[in-house]
């Protein structure tokens, strides 16, 4: 359950980290569609999983995907440099830079 929960934590906060402030609302759409529709799958997949078998095997299955997404995510998405991460700032400092201020009313993502 803990594994499950952290995943749908990250599901929604990495569309977010990783694509352009534009980019991300659509990002999410996409990812939120993607969730509904594995889920209407995995409903009939399940009853017959439970029928043929019994609660085992969706436990085992519950268990081993939130670390198997875990993992493609990682190998998918590029490591970040401590440079790159220079340029991801809090809303504090957001409010009190100036180059940051510029670069939001161009749409640019510092």
């Amino acid at each position: 359950m803990l594994s499950t929960m952290a995943w749908m934590v990250n599901l929604s906060t990495v569309p977010v980290d990783v694509f352009p402030k534009k980019m991300a609302g659509t990002a999410v759409g996409l990812t939120t569609v993607g969730a509904v529709l594995g889920q209407l799958a995995f409903t009939y997949f399940i009853g017959e999983i439970v029928q043929r078998y019994s609660y085992g095997p969706l436990f085992f299955i519950m268990s081993a995907l939130p670390p198997l997404a875990y993992g493609v995510i990682r190998a998918i998405l590029p490591r970040r440099t401590a440079s790159e991460d220079r340029h991801f700032v809090s809303a504090g400092e957001a409010e009190s830079s100036p180059e940051v201020a510029k670069a939001d009313r161009a749409g640019e993502i510092l």
